[in-house]
């Protein structure tokens, strides 16, 4: 995995730089994250393609909901009549929690949308039933494994990444031409 890793963060931006070592020392070191909580894509011959973690981090961060919309109210109710039919959870009053899950360290090469797609069905399958309400993932704007999020019931959240220096403005290398590696397990 950390071969794969270092072959796929060199092409993004930002991407944390790990070996197989400092990669380790971060599942043990990160709460409810271990080995277990990675989810592989092969290619018919068992080379890795990529993978990527799902982490249920509600023993350290919550996600609550404050208010819902007159609009996202009426919602709430409509899919709390149907969540059971689907196995999904319902969703919560206001003042309530939202369970959700994160996905950590996605590896997948640019060019293979086809795997990072395959790697989130999986794993949304697998968490079916747990009551959880999503799987959040974070990709730039410009990544090319957006595609990959087609046609799921996908919501975009805009994030800028922005660069600066404790002496002022980035006068370094370009930094256009590779997608921002934005870590949302760690916001």
């Amino acid at each position: 995995m950390a071969q794969r890793w270092q072959q796929v963060a060199r092409d993004r931006q930002f991407a944390p730089v790990y070996d197989a070592a400092l990669l380790a020392r971060w599942l043990k070191d990160a709460p409810g994250l271990d080995a277990s909580c990675y989810w592989l894509a092969r290619d018919a011959g068992g080379t890795l393609i990529g993978f990527l973690g799902i982490w249920d981090q509600s023993s350290i961060k919550a996600m609550q909901v404050t208010s819902y919309s007159r609009a996202l109210g009426v919602f709430r109710l409509a899919f709390n009549a149907v969540a059971p039919v689907f196995r999904a959870p319902t969703l919560p009053p206001a003042g309530g929690f939202l369970r959700t899950l994160n996905a950590v360290n996605v590896c997948v090469p640019p060019d293979r949308a086809d795997a990072l797609r395959a790697l989130v069905l999986t794993a949304y399958n697998d968490s079916r039933g747990a009551g959880h309400s999503l799987i959040n993932i974070g990709l730039a704007v410009d990544d090319p494994l957006t595609a990959a999020m087609s046609g799921l019931l996908a919501q975009h959240t805009d994030v800028h990444g922005l660069v600066t220096t404790p002496g002022g403005g980035y006068a370094g290398p370009s930094l256009t031409g590779r997608p921002l590696h934005h870590e949302i397990a760690l916001v």
